[in-house]
């Protein structure tokens, strides 16, 4: 297995290096700003400089409302606007400040996602889960892209990593570890796209405590904090992602069904019909999601290394059941990894919208870690194993970030929207914002939904006098 050997070592300084690349060029691959990325920015723009947001509200728990006449809407938690703008302050109001902050965000989860494989099955499963994060094509593409889709599941796998701690320790949870989890558990709960996950995590905590028979009071306080946290964003934010959710096209179809027994085989149809799209080799293996804002076309949505473990998964499954006293730690992580992945698919599943990368980006740590769970088991019956992984995934990225610094820019160029861009950088140049204003029909007519109040960014942005107001 790995251990600080010269190979381990090697695996970590190069997969730290890749995720610090993930700063690297941001304000050209991708390329333009598409405008959910510069409401996103805009919004933050306007609080830190002149303390309201986009529709004029102050600081408060959570920022939304109608982005347009179209109905799509925003909202985001008070501490997203904070923590943005403290970054913000340091890295300049910029497309790469908005960009790196979702870095950042993707970062987190990393390290998390790496705590947990340590706290499961030790320091080769940290070696594990850190390489195979580094070499992901799946969150690499979104990490760069400031749609902030991963602030939600941040708080999920921080709260994950705070709950596996004590399996590490090997004792009892800790209760400041309980409470903390419940509040940040609140938060990924209410986020639209970690619910499910979130909810499944919920259920499978509580029900081990409770075949433990360890600490009915751990259970209650995690739970109370949990529901405090969750009641807190619902009411500030629930009517916006409520709104937001509404409006995806499986409501729509439910709504027309009179009986609940109609709608729940309805929402089991649909299910079952998206399932079988997701199951789809370009997906997972050839082409990815086809959305380039999504996914750079070049691959799946997996990586190499991550394919070949897969592969082997049957091979897996027959040794963890011939050995499963020894191992316990691999059985819970992969336990921990299914029960993720099953609350993202299903998440994206009720869209009905068909293999849809970002809506389903809760679910890419948990392949991860279900990737750990295969090779550790593997591992001491296959001893190249290691070594094979780490050079399919050195080749796999060196290919596609080739392809990503190179050939993606220009081929998601309308993707991205990038002739906003281009007038929204004259306009900074010449001042005439009133011109860059005047075209926003022209845009919409050109790339449907426009959040018009995003159109600010580069006015805010390049004035540095802060948000000019909405409406002009």
């Amino acid at each position: 297995m790995f251990g600080w050997s010269v190979g381990a070592v090697a695996v970590v300084a190069t997969a730290l290096s890749l995720l610090l690349l993930r700063m690297w060029n941001l304000e050209a691959a991708p390329p333009g700003f598409h405008s959910d990325e510069m409401t996103m920015a805009a919004n933050t723009v306007c609080l830190r400089h002149t303390g309201v947001d986009l529709w004029g509200n102050g600081w408060s728990l959570g920022s939304g409302g109608p982005v347009n006449d179209s109905g799509y809407f925003l909202g985001l938690p008070g501490h997203t606007h904070i923590l943005a703008s403290v970054w913000f302050v340091l890295a300049g109001d910029s497309i790469a400040a908005a960009r790196s902050f979702a870095v950042l965000i993707s970062l987190v989860i990393v390290a998390c996602t790496t705590g947990i494989a340590y706290n499961f099955v030790g320091r080769s499963g940290a070696v594990w889960a850190l390489g195979l994060s580094a070499v992901s094509p799946w969150t690499w593409t979104l990490s760069r892209v400031g749609f902030l889709t991963d602030f939600g599941n941040m708080h999920l796998f921080v709260g994950l990593w705070l709950l596996s701690r004590h399996v590490r320790r090997r004792d009892d949870p800790r209760t400041h570890e309980v409470v903390v989890a419940g509040l940040l558990f609140g938060v990924s709960l209410w986020s639209p796209y970690s619910t499910l996950a979130t909810g499944f995590s919920v259920i499978v905590f509580s029900l081990y405590l409770l075949r433990q028979k360890r600490l009915p009071r751990v259970i209650a306080l995690f739970w109370a904090n949990l529901a405090a946290s969750y009641a807190v964003w619902q009411f500030s934010l629930g009517k916006f992602s409520s709104a937001r959710i509404g409006q995806m096209a499986i409501f729509d179809e439910l709504a027309r069904e009179q009986t609940v027994l109609n709608k729940v085989a309805a929402l089991v149809r649909i299910c079952w019909n998206g399932l079988f799209e997701y199951l789809s080799l370009d997906f997972w293996v050839f082409k990815g999601d086809t959305n380039l804002r999504h996914h750079s076309s070049w691959g799946g949505q997996l990586s190499w290394p991550q394919i070949l473990l897969v592969a082997l998964s049957p091979i897996a499954v027959v040794i963890a059941w011939r050995v499963r006293l020894k191992l316990a730690g691999v059985v819970n992580l992969l336990t921990v990894s299914a029960v993720g992945i099953l609350g993202g698919l299903l998440t994206t599943l009720i869209t009905g919208e068909g293999p849809h990368a970002n809506r389903l980006l809760v679910a890419a740590p948990f392949f991860v870690l279900g990737c750990v769970a295969i090779g550790m088991t593997l591992t001491p019956h296959l001893k190249f194993l290691p070594v094979m992984c780490a050079v399919l995934g050195v080749s796999f990225f060196s290919f596609f970030l080739r392809d990503y610094f190179s050939d993606f820019p220009a081929r998601a160029d309308g993707w991205f929207q990038s002739d906003i861009r281009r007038q929204g950088e004259v306009a900074q140049r010449t001042g005439d914002f009133s011109a860059f204003y005047s075209k926003k029909d022209s845009f919409t007519a050109k790339y449907g939904l426009l959040a018009e109040p995003g159109l600010i960014f580069f006015e805010a942005a390049g004035s540095g006098k802060g948000c000019p107001g909405y409406g002009k």
